[in-house]
């Protein structure tokens, strides 16, 4: 039912009321991921290399998924590597709904900066709802800005 929200893309959010009963199971892993997230440009990739650390719980009407994700990611194209990191709860309602609260990217580039998202996204079928925070993510010109700060 749950799945990783890709802090590179834009998201959509909305409310709904949750119970928190006894988990039924939970599973803890950590994964490694490389992958090329995003481009500036022909041959000039944003490549990250991320430690993924997770716990889920299954909560019968929800899912909950504790996810701590640091790594780097590097500008192919300047050698520039900034450091990443996200912190974040996220929960899974049965009925499609969808919570991520946390900080869900942050991006550190010694000596020229850091974009940060945080807050709380709320979304189902009929309705989004995200924090300030988090507006970052939702632009379009993110990848724009995480090149510029890997320039």
């Amino acid at each position: 039912m749950y799945r990783t929200l890709r802090t590179l893309v834009p998201m959509a959010c909305i409310t709904v009321a949750l119970t928190a009963p006894a988990a039924v199971a939970q599973e803890r892993t950590v994964d490694g991921l490389q992958d090329v997230i995003g481009s500036c440009g022909p041959g000039d990739a944003l490549v990250a290399d991320f430690t993924i650390r997770q716990q889920v719980g299954d909560y019968g009407d929800r899912e909950q998924l504790h996810l701590h994700l640091t790594g780097t990611i590097t500008r192919t194209g300047t050698g520039v590597v900034g450091r990443y990191a996200e912190t974040q709860l996220d929960k899974f309602g049965a009925d499609g709904s969808e919570i991520y609260s946390g900080t869900l990217s942050r991006l550190v580039v010694p000596g020229a900066g850091v974009v940060r998202a945080a807050g709380h996204a709320v979304f189902s079928a009929e309705s989004a709802d995200a924090t300030p925070g988090l507006a970052v993510l939702m632009d379009e010109g993110f990848t724009d800005r995480l090149c510029e700060l890997l320039g």
